[in-house]
């Protein structure tokens, strides 16, 4: 697997269990991410995205007031979402077929499984970047432009 310098990168987490966020702030530090955000739900996840321009949302599937799958529906809805092309990863125990089925069709990018290994995590940051520098770039809602994908697709080889 490639290395990136993901410095530049910007992680939104929603999850409500602190130490969840704190084994994920973690990670994303050890990967050279410096810019994190960090929501105990999926409704303070929705509103710091007006303002936070993340590149990817990482967050759980149960929560309250706002789970992670209603902070899926809530991001892809293009009338009334800060960023509703913006990377998702869902990070959860939920690993039945039907629930990975329903976390997809909601617009979920990709699935990360309870308990979390690092690499594991990486991987998906490294297949979203991989993936996200082929697209066309195109200005999100907030102005910010997606081109940090290209910027970090060619960092491969120099970082962690």
């Amino acid at each position: 697997m490639k290395a990136y310098d993901l410095s530049q990168l910007r992680v939104m987490i929603a999850e409500d269990d602190r130490q969840m966020r704190s084994i994920l702030t973690a990670c994303l530090t050890a990967f050279g991410v410096t810019d994190v955000q960090v929501c105990a739900d999926g409704k303070e996840a929705l509103g710091r995205l007006w303002l936070f321009p993340a590149d990817i949302v990482l967050t759980d599937w149960e929560m309250k007031p706002m789970s992670g799958i209603e902070l899926v529906h809530a991001l892809r809805d293009e009338m009334t979402s800060p960023r509703p092309d913006i990377p998702i990863v869902m990070i959860t125990g939920h690993t039945q077929a039907e629930k990975v089925l329903e976390a997809r069709d909601s617009g979920v990018t990709l699935f990360l499984a309870k308990p979390i290994a690092p690499h594991a995590l990486y991987a998906r940051l490294v297949r979203i970047i991989e993936e996200g520098a082929d697209a066309p770039e195109r200005p999100a809602r907030t102005g910010t432009p997606r081109s940090w994908l290209a910027h970090i697709a060619g960092t491969a080889g120099r970082g962690r």
